[in-house]
This record gives structure tokens, C-alpha cells and sequence, in this order.
């Protein structure tokens, strides 16, 4: 299988790219998915180098450890794709 990885994280993203590229084709593309053009951006690159997308793995996400109602107000925009204050 050919993989299109998308993460906002290079670092991370270059160290599981390295790993699974021994193995199979690997297309690697930092963005933000919070970011709608930056979607369809990875979806064109994909497109471009493999020609098509044959199964798709939604798996950004975010989490906050503890009981949800115990969680402040910016934790609650941060998982619904708000960005938090620095």
C-alpha cells in the first residue's frame, strides 16, 4: 500500500516517514488539518503522485485526560479545533 502521511509535526512525521518508507512508497506532508485549504492541498498532492486514494484514515484528533466536566473553557475549544491562547 502506498501511504500519504499529513501532520503538522515534521519531526514526528519525518521519524515514522523514514520507518515506513523501507517498506512501502511514502508521500509526507506537513500541515495543519485544522485548516481547510491545507486539506484539500494533501488531497491534490495525493491525487498528483499516486492518482488516486483508495482508503482514508481520518485520525487527527486531540484529547484532554479527565472527567469532562472538570475541564476549563480553553480545553473545550482546543478539542473542537479552536486554537488555544499561547
Amino acid at each position: 500500500m502506498k501511504l500519504v502521511l499529513v501532520d503538522q509535526d515534521e519531526e514526528a512525521l519525518n521519524k515514522v516517514t523514514d520507518e515506513l518508507s523501507k517498506t512501502t512508497k511514502v508521500l509526507k506532508i506537513v500541515a495543519d488539518v485544522t485548516e481547510e485549504n491545507n486539506i484539500y492541498d494533501a488531497v491534490d498532492k495525493a491525487m498528483d503522485q499516486f492518482g488516486e486514494i483508495d482508503l482514508l484514515v481520518n485520525d487527527a484528533g486531540v484529547a484532554v485526560p479527565g472527567p469532562i466536566w472538570e475541564l476549563p473553557t480553553r480545553d473545550w475549544g482546543w478539542t473542537w479545533c479552536k486554537r488555544r491562547a499561547a
